[in-house]
């Protein structure tokens, strides 16, 4: 019971943003309202729309208002100043994801970008979220220049080893780097430039992959391994942190070995 606090923050914060978007966006209808109905239709078309964006405005600032900054590390589960930033974070995060208009907003690439950057996220203009990604703590997070986050990725900054520690550690993507469709990546990870991670494969947390790293679909890439720049890592393959690759080279398997080199 004692984290029900979380539950009646998130009403007061979702009211509030309703509350204040739907105002603002009522005051600008009035004040564009004419006598003529087929304007007022494009006119009431205008307002959802600005109500979109009014929606993740007031949201950001609410969030910069009120979050403390996100920590990276460990910090205990509790009431505690950065477990509760972490929980704001969520709230803030999970309030544009139950919006009504949230999946048709992954359409408006402007909306999508300005949220996230709002919510704190380092994300080039250039770069694209797609539909049903999953970002955790986009505070934490870098995504460079003329980068893809696949259908239904996942990006997220946090985890918990034993139920009493909260770990928190930052994520970053370089440019014109693809992250695949349905694919993760953990906390503690670092992607380079030009790389790609493919469909369905999982990064798990500490993971340095340099550039001009491609690796296929389905994937397990485990916890602490480093690729060098330039590798090919084939579909279906496990790389261990034992594994120990070197730039040029090609690898396959599960458990995976080197097959050849990069001509």
């Amino acid at each position: 019971m004692k984290f029900l606090i979380f539950d009646i923050l998130y009403v007061f914060f979702s009211f509030l943003t309703y509350f204040i978007s739907a105002t603002l966006t009522y005051i600008l209808g009035k004040f564009l309202w004419t006598a003529n109905d087929i304007l007022n239709i494009a006119i009431l078309i205008f307002c959802l729309l600005c109500f979109a964006y009014l929606f993740v405005i007031v949201l950001g600032v609410l969030k910069n208002l009120f979050q403390p900054k996100l920590i990276i590390g460990d910090f205990p589960i509790g009431m505690n100043k950065d477990y509760v930033a972490w929980a704001l974070n969520s709230i803030f995060c999970g309030i544009f994801q139950t919006a009504p208009f949230y999946s048709s907003s992954k359409l408006l690439f402007s909306l999508s970008w300005l949220f996230h950057r709002l919510m704190g996220m380092r994300l080039g203009f250039s770069s694209l979220v797609g539909l049903n990604t999953t970002i955790r703590q986009p505070e934490l997070i870098e995504v460079g220049q003329g980068s893809i986050l696949g259908l239904g990725c996942i990006l997220s900054c946090h985890f918990t080893a034993n139920g009493k520690v909260h770990t928190q550690l930052p994520i970053k993507i370089g440019n014109k780097t693809v992250i695949g469709g349905y694919s993760a990546i953990a906390p503690g990870t670092t992607v380079g430039d030009n790389s790609v991670v493919g469909a369905e494969s999982r990064v798990f947390p500490n993971c340095e992959i340099g550039n001009d790293v491609k690796i296929g679909a389905l994937c397990h890439i485990d916890q602490g391994v480093k690729i060098p720049d330039n590798v090919k890592i084939k579909s279906y393959s496990r790389i261990r942190k034992t594994d120990l690759i070197k730039s040029g080279e090609i690898w396959q398997g599960n458990p995976a070995q080197k097959i050849g080199e990069i001509s």
